[in-house]
């Protein structure tokens, strides 16, 4: 049996799977997250006392356990011939630099794994100094001064 909701926070759908009872006389309800927000549960295990609603602390629970983007996908792609195999840092975020050696192309990406426009190359780009200058584009504050009419910066007179 699945449990189907929402959570408080972003209103985002969360799937839960009833795996087991608990509790004195089985009235707790074990559950498993299996799909969070379109995605893949994190199989983490969630144990909820005489009823169905998941108190803060229980939900909070849900995520304690929970991978950082690039560590998941990482562990998910254990195991795939000739397909892209993410790099992640210490921390389980991506590394700058993604390359998919079975297409021959690496590009950059910010820390959540999102590909900065026209990085994509058959060589290796200097990712580091890309994400650094995307990181800091401001340093001049020049771009706060650009108003262009009618680019909603300011009204346009007709």
């Amino acid at each position: 049996m699945e449990v189907v909701g929402y959570d408080g926070v972003g209103g985002n759908r969360v799937v839960l799977e009833v795996v087991g009872y608990d509790g004195v006389g089985g009235n707790g309800v074990v559950l498993k997250v299996v799909e969070y927000d379109g995605g893949g549960g994190n199989g983490v295990v969630l144990e909820v006392v005489e009823d169905i609603f998941l108190s803060a602390r229980e939900w909070c629970k849900c995520f304690d356990k929970s991978e950082r983007p690039c560590a998941a996908l990482r562990k998910a792609s254990k195991g795939l011939i000739g397909g892209y195999i993410p790099e992640c840092d210490s921390e389980g975020y991506y590394q700058p630099t993604q390359c998919h050696t079975g297409a021959g192309v690496c590009w950059c990406v910010d820390r959540h794994g999102v590909e900065l426009p026209s990085t994509r190359t058959r060589n290796t780009p200097n990712c580091d100094a890309i994400v650094n200058n995307v990181e800091g584009d401001d340093e001049d504050g020049d771009d706060d001064m650009d108003i262009v009419e009618g680019s909603a910066d300011m009204p346009l007179d007709i």
